[in-house]
């Protein structure tokens, strides 16, 4: 591996073209140029939200900041999966092994995977608690080499052999509460079945079958694949024909089926139906504070125009933005949304599949613009609700938020980690006009002590939302 600078032109929205040459009404903000046919894994974002860090389809890591410009690269960590945990280490890797990073790109340590078999990897991934998931392949003979896990030092916790393989197709790791809120599963795609691991012994059974798609997990523990929901111990809750893409922080799920759709999380029944003209595609993504949804449209990567579409949780279509083509090819979206910590941009990775070979891919930054997602500008004192203050910050075991709501209104006030998970919810309900203060205690929805780093107290209130930084410090 090695560190470099990159060449990177900034492309805003006003240099983006049809093929015909009309100009490009957009929402894009900016896009930086990436190697391949495709971003293979969701970008993730630091702890402070200033740094997205992004793979591409060659294994190079990049570092770019919210204005789009690549602070640095570091070359052949893997293209399988990146994640970052809250003090900012960044890890990525593949089938040969997993790598941790400094903030600045420099090297913490590396764990390599014996005998690696090409193209077998998920992750890695940050669990809840803070320590690092991966699975791998031996290729030194059966067993495999299956889900393992380390400290954030890099040394190994367990491992657990497997005589069966990864589906590659989806590679992400999922991770959930237990029922009764004892400790954290992980779950991933392994073949047509899910397989469901113990985060605390490494122990492993198996779930499901003839399924493809994939895993979403939602606040409650809850599994969902293809178009199967089980709980946590891996009890069929129902089956339905909806392939079932994302999970909100609130706990519900949607799917894309004749539409886009969001379903009762526990007995898959259609709370809504979106079909608009061109489709919904896949990807879709939630916002932070559950009031958008991003979703891949009209265009499959090889069939124009690539379209990246909005639509609201109460199942309104909102806005559709057609991507680029470039030298003939669509771009579409191809990963799902990471938002910046204020819910108004998203950042996702580009597709170019099915096109003959492409050179290049993009990461695009997406103006989720204040009126899609009610976080106003700067309204007059007053008019919107505000968080005045939130106290004490640095947060050592609570902290008290304080806020104004200028009217009546149903509001939820969530406490989210960098990633936009819902951490807790201090208090969801109506509350009237006036000043108002209400404490977390630190911990999440297990009842379990958060680690230190960076979290967002977000306020939602008569379709505006307001955030405040705190900082964990233990």
């Amino acid at each position: 591996m090695s560190c470099k600078a990159i060449v990177h032109t900034l492309i805003v929205a006003a240099a983006l073209f049809y093929a015909d040459g009309s100009t490009l009404a957009s929402r894009i903000l900016w896009r930086v140029p990436l190697p391949g046919q495709y971003v293979p894994v969701r970008p993730v974002l630091s702890p402070d939200g200033e740094t997205i860090y992004v793979l591409d389809l060659s294994g190079d890591l990049h570092a770019v900041d919210p204005d789009g410009w690549v602070r640095w690269t570091v070359e052949d960590v893997g293209n399988q999966g990146v994640d970052v945990s809250q003090d900012g280490t960044v890890y990525a890797g593949d089938e040969r092994h997993v790598v941790a990073l400094y903030p600045d790109g420099s090297d913490k340590w590396t764990y390599p995977i014996p005998h690696p078999r090409p193209i077998v990897a998920y992750g890695p991934a940050v669990g809840p608690e803070g320590n690092i998931y991966h699975v791998g392949s031996d290729g030194s003979g059966d067993p495999q080499r299956g889900p393992f896990s380390l400290t954030p030092d890099g040394e190994l916790r367990w491992e657990t052999p497997v005589w069966f393989r990864p589906t590659v197709a989806w590679s992400q790791l999922a991770f959930g509460p237990k029922s009764g809120g004892g400790g954290y599963q992980m779950v991933y795609v392994s073949g047509s079945h899910l397989a469901r691991v113990d985060t605390e012994a490494g122990e492993i059974d198996m779930i499901g079958g003839g399924a493809a798609g994939k895993v979403v997990v939602n606040k409650v523990g809850n599994i969902y694949f293809g178009g199967t929901g089980y709980d946590p111990d891996g009890n069929v809750l129902f089956a339905t024909a909806n392939i079932i893409e994302a999970a909100a922080n609130n706990g519900d799920v949607y799917s894309v089926w004749a539409g886009l759709n969001r379903l009762d999380p526990w007995d898959g029944s259609t709370i809504w139906n979106l079909n608009t003209p061109g489709g919904w595609n896949g990807n879709i993504s939630p916002t932070p504070a559950d009031d958008l949804l991003l979703c891949r449209g009209p265009g499959n990567a090889y069939q124009p125009p690539g379209t990246i579409r909005a639509a609201s949780t109460d199942g309104e279509f909102l806005w559709s933005n057609d991507l680029p083509v470039d030298d003939g090819r669509v771009s579409a979206m191809g990963t799902q949304a990471v938002y910046s910590p204020d819910g108004r941009t998203a950042y996702v990775g580009s597709t170019t599949l099915f096109q003959g070979y492409a050179q290049t891919c993009y990461l695009y930054a997406i103006d989720v613009a204040p009126e899609t997602v009610g976080v106003p500008e700067g309204p007059a004192p007053g008019a919107a609700p505000e968080i005045t203050t939130a106290t004490p910050n640095p947060v050592n075991s609570s902290a008290t938020i304080r806020f104004e709501l200028p009217a009546t209104h149903h509001i939820r006030l969530g406490i989210y980690d960098v990633a936009g998970r819902l951490v807790y919810t201090p208090f969801e309900g109506k509350l009237p006009a006036g000043r108002h203060a209400m404490t977390w205690n630190g911990k999440d929805t297990t009842g379990r002590t958060v680690p230190a780093g960076v979290y967002f107290a977000r306020l939602v209130a008569g379709g505006d939302a307001r955030s405040r930084k705190l900082v964990v410090a233990r």
